[in-house]
């Protein structure tokens, strides 16, 4: 990345400084942070920060009014998500249809299930009942 952004190496004198001093103005002009995994909730103000793992490095925060996509560190809350390499990249789509989500899901999960689909209904966050 360094030899992207500058043309130099990190073997080259350049490089070296350039590696010593970038520590040192983080420590004297950054701010302190908060690592989080991959999701963060914050409670307080019901909203939650999901790391969509893409190469554009966005995150989503998903309020009860909106979900906004955003950029993971680069945004105005201040938050940034690590990745996980287990979770392929996702794409947002803010114009998806919704019922057809509904039956994507009751395909995909519902479907799938080896118990009755009156008990797999059940089995959804929040629901007592699981099989």
């Amino acid at each position: 990345m360094l030899y992207k952004h500058t043309g130099m190496v990190p073997t080259s004198n350049g490089g070296r400084t350039f590696f010593e001093v970038l520590p040192s103005l983080a420590m004297i002009r950054g701010q302190v942070r908060d690592h989080f995994s991959w999701l963060h909730t914050d409670v307080a103000s019901y909203t939650v920060y999901f790391n969509l793992n893409n190469p554009e490095h966005e995150i989503a925060k998903i309020t009860p009014d909106e979900i906004q996509i955003m950029k993971n560190g680069g945004n105005e809350d201040g938050i940034i998500l690590d990745g996980s390499r287990k979770m392929k990249p996702l794409k947002f789509l803010p114009d998806a249809d919704l019922e057809e989500a509904d039956r994507l899901l009751v395909d995909l999960l519902v479907g799938n299930m080896t118990c009755p689909q009156e008990i797999a209904f059940s089995s959804f966050p929040g629901s007592p009942v699981s099989c």
